[in-house]
Parts: structure tokens; C-alpha cells; sequence
């Protein structure tokens, strides 16, 4: 399977056109209709895929948006997971920043100094995370804790076509799960 990398761009995708990587933006994109992430980069106005939107402060993360009904697509799904993930290091883990800088940026590289050990720190990602949906009135929100298990309901919004949940660090999830009840 052949992909298409563009110098001139920095920008790299499947064959598929499924998988994108933005070098010069550091995001990677996911996009199929049973999952759609972000991955990398997140805070630069709002991202948007076609069934995945998000706002948000956090600097770098992961969101992950996956259909869990069979080979159902997210717009249509009954049960959805999300995981919104920011980043994450081990207890005690030190990083030194180095002289380098990446390519068309004054970013600097860093290096792990000491590798620290368990148990691994999770930020969660804070903003507006807007899912598309035919079932958006009627489904609800529920934190999950680290195995998969329901915390309790929270808050979303519905609109025609959209459900918008509302990540907040002070939920201390990172996964929710969004379902027809």
C-alpha cells in the first residue's frame, strides 16, 4: 500500500486517503467511517473532520472517536467511545531541551533525561468536542474510568446532527462513552 508524500507541503497520506500527517502543522488524522482522530498538535482554532470537531487550549493530545456497533459508521451508532488524551509521562519522569529545533519552527527538540517510573500522569484534554450523529437528541454522555466501566452521565448538548461534550479535567476521565439509552 503506497502512500503520497509532498515535499513541497510536508504533508504525507494513505493511499486510502484515510491516514494524513501535517509535518508542518505535527498533526496526524485518521478518518474512515468507524473512527475519526486527531493526533498531535490540537491547539489551533477549531479542528474538524468530518464527524469529529474539536476546540480546545491543550497544546498536544490525541482524540480518538470510534463506532462500536458492528460496522455501523459514528453518524449512525448507537454506542460511541471517545478518548481524549493529553500528554501523558511517567511519575518522575525529567526532559532537558536541546539546541536543536524541528524543521520551519523555533520549537525546540527535548530528550528524556530520566525516565521516571509508575504510575503514568494522563492530562486530559480540556474544550468542545462536537460529534456528528442521526441519534444526536437522544443519546447521552458518560465518563468511564480507566477500565471501561460508567462514572456517571454527563452534560451534552444536542442540536440537529451534532452532540457537544463539554472535556473538562475536572471530570478526571480521558474516555467517555456516548449511547442510545
Amino acid at each position: 500500500m503506497a502512500g503520497l508524500w509532498n515535499q513541497a507541503t510536508r504533508t504525507a497520506r494513505s493511499s486510502t486517503g484515510e491516514l494524513n500527517w501535517n509535518a508542518n502543522e505535527g498533526l496526524v488524522t485518521i478518518e474512515t467511517p468507524r473512527t475519526q482522530a486527531m493526533i498531535g498538535f490540537l491547539a489551533n482554532g477549531e479542528r474538524r473532520l468530518n464527524s469529529l470537531m474539536i476546540a480546545t487550549p491543550t497544546r498536544f493530545g490525541a482524540v480518538w472517536v470510534t463506532a462500536m456497533d458492528g460496522e455501523r459508521a459514528i453518524n449512525t451508532a448507537e454506542h460511541i467511545l471517545i478518548t481524549a488524551v493529553g500528554p501523558s509521562h511517567n511519575t518522575g519522569m525529567e526532559w532537558a531541551q536541546t539546541a536543536q529545533t524541528a524543521p520551519n519552527r523555533t520549537t525546540p527538540y527535548w530528550r528524556v533525561t530520566q525516565e521516571g517510573s509508575s504510575p503514568v500522569q494522563i492530562e486530559a484534554i480540556r474544550g468542545e468536542l462536537r460529534v456528528r450523529s442521526q441519534l444526536a437528541e437522544r443519546l447521552k454522555a458518560f465518563a468511564l474510568d480507566y477500565n471501561g466501566r460508567r462514572r456517571g452521565e454527563v452534560p451534552l448538548k444536542s442540536t440537529p446532527g451534532f452532540v457537544t461534550l463539554t472535556l473538562a479535567p475536572e471530570r478526571h476521565a480521558v474516555y467517555y462513552e456516548l449511547a442510545l439509552e
